[in-house]
This record gives C-alpha cells, structure tokens and sequence, in this order.
C-alpha cells in the first residue's frame, strides 16, 4: 500500500501516537513544539518551558500559533508536488489532524484560509495536495461557522468545491463527499435554499454524482456518496418552491439507475469477502439503510416518481429482496431497529408507483417475516416489544405488502406461495388479513387470497 493510501483519510488515533515523543528534555522543548504542535504531556514540562508554549498556543489548545502560520505560508508559496515535499506533506497532514479543535478552526477562519484554499486547489494538479486540504475543510465544516462563511458570504471555494465533484481521484471524492455531507446534513433550515441555487447554479453537481455512483468501485467512496446524496435530497425536499424544480434535478430515471448501480456494487463485492462478519454486517446495515432512506424521497413525487422508475421496475425490486431476504431468514425479530422498520415503509412507497406485478421470491420473504411476528407475539410473554417496535403495525404493514404483491398473481402462483401457511397458520393469516383496512386492490387480493386456500 502506498505512502498516500496509508494517509487517506483522518484517523483519529494518528494524533495520540505522534504525542508520545513531546517534551522529552527541556533544552529540545522549542525545537520539538515548533516542528510537531500535538502537546499534551505538559505536566513533565518546567514552569517555564510551559508558559513558552501557552505564550505560543491557539486558544484553550496547546498547538503552536508559529507552525500554523508557518504551514500555511510555505503552502502559498508551494510549487513543486508533495512527493518532492515530503516534510511539508507531514505539516499539512498534521495540521489536518489539529483541524478536530473548535479554537483551530476559529483561528484557520481568521487567517483567511477558505480563500488561500481555493486558490491552490484551483491551481494544482497535485491529488494528494488536493486530497488533504479538502480533508482539512470537511473537518472546518463541522463547525457553523465555516459553513455560514461558504454559504452566506458566497465564498470562491464554493465554486471550486462543486467543480471537484468531476475529478476522478477517489481519494479526494471521499474527502469532498464527507464536507458535502456534513454541510447539508448541519446547515439550518434558512440557508437551504441559498445552497439549493449554488448547486442549480453550477450545473454539473448532480451529474457528477451520478457518474460517481456508475462508475467508482471504492467501497468508501460509493457510500459517502450516497450519503450525500441522501442529505442533499433530505434537505432539499424541504423547500416549498425553488427557482428550479426538484423534480427536475432530482426525481429522474439517471438518479435512480445511479443508486442501484452503488448498491450492487458494495454488496457484490462484499460477498465474496470473509472479514468479520460482524463488521461486515455493520457495513451492509448501513449501505441498505441509505439506500432505502433515497428512494423513500425518490417515490413521494407521484406523476414523475412513475417515470423516473419506469424502467427499473424490475432492477428495483431485485435491490429490496436483497435486503428483505436476509430479514426473512433472521431468527430472532426482536433485535430489530430503526433500519428494518425502514425496509417496510420504502418498499411500501416503491409498491404504490411500481407497475403491479407478482414477484414470488419477495412474496415468500414478506410471509416468512409475517410468521416470525406471529411466532414472536405467541411466545413473548410481556408486551415490551410490541410497544416498542408496534408489533402489530409492523404485522400489519407486512401483510398490506404482501396483499399487495399478490393482487397480480395467478390462482396456481398463490397456492405455491402460501404453502407456508396452508396448516395450521392459516385462520390466523386470513384472521389478520380481514382486519386490515383495505381499498379495492387489497380486498381482490384478500378474495383470491380465500380461494386459493379453499375458504
């Protein structure tokens, strides 16, 4: 693994292990603290050599005035690549590492940093330059305000930062969809739609991010950029009227192609993997999650949600049974989470703007789950899990899903799909089914539901 793969992105244990060496002897005390800035072994230092370092110090931090301003002067003045830089890599790198304190930031702001930043990543051609300083904003966006400079004032890194979606370092995508990311999920409700037209206003933006949800095959880069998108579409789906539609920027047949293309990738490639598979599933959660929280903001638009899956009909479905599939086959329902509950209401959104159809693969997952909350409800012996989760909605939601899918299926078809609950489940499913409220659709579906099982 290369020198820049190793220091793709902050980690937050790097800081503790470059503070061990700090404050060795008092006589080195100057030198050290002005090369590396991370000081806390401060209780070893004389009262002296102290007062030095708090005289030079940022803030309520113990990091150096002298090696930021310093940093930041030889990076404007930076000409050759970083791989000839090597010592300036490292302050950079380090100062990355500072950029976790609020009073680092505050002071970053102060220097005119977000300005200095636009103009060497507009003039570069060096990735890992590129990489690291975006790495250094995503972590400034997390406090307000930075995220107030860049918006309100209109800031020259704006523009720069849209543009930087169409390059094709991976490294630096997953830096720049990490500051998107947390700009729009943090930003108030009031500068929503000031970041709404500088996204209309660039044009590209959403373009790009297709294109790097088709064609990227890092793992991390993909879901970053999911998640981004998620926020984006979150935030924006919050305005009343935006000069430009949202429908016609977000709800169309590219982004949703665009998604499934991420997902199968990620879950692809994870399959073939043998990690911890506890980690492994972790991952999964998350990537499912996103995922479904996308399209449960991609189907609410009726007239042009129908078009926008028009032509996935099918690839869509195939992405929810992959999900439901291993629901189905869990043992225990009662650990489940925010996320399960969320597979039922998106795939309840995709069936009300899909094409009516029989799927018997997702059918048989929905009756499986449906029998795990029976199983479930007869066996627990308090109701803590029922008010917890609301059992019965969740039993309820299943079985309208389920009638749903089997509206379209043939007599033939439902008799092989229900052989699960020909026995001794089958008064309680139609007992079930009967409560449900129903509109035309569900009580077609409940009369060949009876007949199929010769009620």
């Amino acid at each position: 693994m290369s020198t820049r793969e190793n220091q793709a992105s902050y980690q937050a244990e790097e800081p503790a292990a470059a503070e061990k060496g700090v404050l060795n002897g008092s006589d080195k005390n100057e030198e050290l603290f002005a090369s590396n800035p991370n000081v806390l072994e401060v209780e070893k230092a004389d009262p002296e050599d102290l007062q030095r370092i708090r005289g030079d110090a940022i803030g309520d931090t113990l990091y150096s005035e002298r090696f930021v301003l310093n940093t930041l002067l030889k990076l404007s003045k930076l000409e050759k690549n970083l791989q000839e830089e090597e010592e300036m890599e490292k302050d950079l790198c380090t100062l990355w590492d500072m950029t976790l304190d609020a009073d680092i930031i505050e002071y970053l702001l102060k220097q005119d940093v977000l300005t200095l930043f636009a103009e060497v990543i507009k003039a570069t051609n060096d990735k890992r330059l590129t990489e690291i300083l975006v790495g250094i904003l995503a972590n400034m966006c997390d406090v307000k305000k930075t995220r107030d400079e860049l918006c309100l004032q209109e800031s020259q890194l704006v523009e720069v930062l849209l543009d930087l979606s169409g390059c094709l370092d991976a490294l630096t995508l997953q830096q720049l969809m990490r500051l998107w990311a947390v700009i729009f999920v943090k930003s108030p409700t009031e500068h929503i739609e000031k970041w709404y037209d500088l996204v209309c206003k660039d044009g590209q933006f959403i373009e790009n991010i297709c294109f790097i949800l088709n064609n990227a095959i890092n793992h991390k880069v993909l879901l970053q950029t999911l998640e981004t998108l998620n926020a984006v579409l979150a935030k924006f789906a919050l305005l009343d009227s935006p000069a430009k539609s949202f429908t016609e920027l977000f709800i169309k047949s590219e982004v949703v192609n665009a998604t499934m293309e991420a997902f199968n990738t990620i879950l692809t490639d994870n399959a073939g993997q043998e990690n911890d598979t506890d980690e492994l599933e972790k991952k999964e959660v998350k990537i499912k999650q996103t995922f479904c929280n996308i399209h449960s903001i991609l189907t609410q638009y009726q007239q042009y949600s129908e078009e926008a899956y028009a032509a996935h009909s099918e690839d869509i479905l195939q992405c929810m049974k992959k999900i439901l599939k291993p629901l189905a086959l869990k043992v225990d329902i009662e650990t489940w989470q925010t996320f399960e509950l969320e597979v039922f209401e998106t795939l309840s959104d995709l069936l009300e703007i899909l094409p009516r159809c029989f799927d018997p693969h997702l059918s048989s997952y929905l009756i499986k789950i449906w029998l795990k909350f029976l199983q479930t409800q007869q066996s627990s012996a308090s109701t803590e899990f029922e008010e917890e989760l609301n059992h019965q909605g969740l039993s309820d939601k299943c079985l309208q899903l389920l009638l749903l899918m089997l509206t379209e299926a043939s007599n033939a078809e439902l008799q092989e799909n229900l052989k699960t609950v020909q026995s001794e489940h089958k008064g309680r499913f139609l007992k079930s089914v009967e409560k449900l409220e129903k509109n035309g659709c569900l009580v077609k579906a409940y009369d060949k539901i009876k007949n199929a099982l010769g009620e």
